[in-house]
C-alpha cells in the first residue's frame, strides 16, 4: 500500500520505538505527517515526559492512570499543554475504566480515550458498567469514582481477608 493511503487512515503513530529513545521518536515524528505518541511506560516520570515534549519527540503523550492516578494525569496534560502536545488515556485500568473516563472528562487537550477490552466485559461485581454510545462514554455518576459495586459478589469471590 502506498503511503498516501494510510496517511488517510492513521490517525497517530503510538510507540514506534522505545520511550527512552528521544532521538529515535523524533526522528520519526520528522518523517511521518501523522502524528506520534508515546510516554506509556514512562509511570511517575513526569521529567522524562517534559524532555520528551521539549526535545520536540512526539506530537501527544500516553501516560497510564492506573499508576500515576488522576491527579498526575491532570499535571501532565497540563505539562503537554504548554507544549502544544495533546494527551491520551487509555480506559482498561483496575477501576474497570472509571479512574481514565474521569481523566479524561477534566481534560481539555485529551484527544481520545482508547478503550480496551469493551467495558461490556466488566466484572460482574460492577453494576453500572460503562458503556461506548456512538463513540462517547457518559461520564460515571455517584460518589468517588461512581462505580456501583455489588457487595454480594464481591464477597463471594473473597478468598481471604488482610487486615
Amino acid at each position: 500500500m502506498s503511503a498516501g493511503h494510510w496517511r488517510n487512515r492513521a490517525r497517530w503513530f503510538e510507540e514506534p520505538v522505545r520511550d527512552h529513545d528521544f532521538a529515535g521518536l523524533k526522528q520519526v515524528r520528522e518523517a511521518l505527517e501523522i502524528d506520534v505518541v508515546a510516554g506509556e511506560y514512562f509511570p511517575h516520570q513526569i521529567h522524562s515526559y517534559a524532555q520528551m515534549l521539549a526535545l520536540g519527540a512526539v506530537d501527544g503523550i500516553k501516560p497510564p492512570v492506573e499508576i500515576g492516578g488522576i491527579t498526575e494525569v491532570v499535571k501532565l496534560a497540563h505539562l503537554a499543554e504548554g507544549f502544544g502536545a495533546s494527551i491520551h488515556v487509555q480506559a482498561s485500568d483496575i477501576t474497570w475504566g472509571f479512574a481514565p473516563v474521569h481523566a479524561n472528562g477534566a481534560i481539555e487537550n485529551m484527544v481520545l480515550l482508547e478503550v480496551h477490552p469493551p467495558f461490556e466485559q466488566t466484572h460482574a461485581a460492577v453494576r453500572n458498567p460503562l458503556v461506548v454510545e456512538n463513540g462517547y462514554v457518559r461520564m460515571p455518576e455517584g460518589p468517588g469514582l461512581g462505580i456501583d459495586l455489588d457487595w454480594d459478589i464481591i464477597e463471594q469471590e473473597t478468598t481471604e481477608v488482610i487486615g
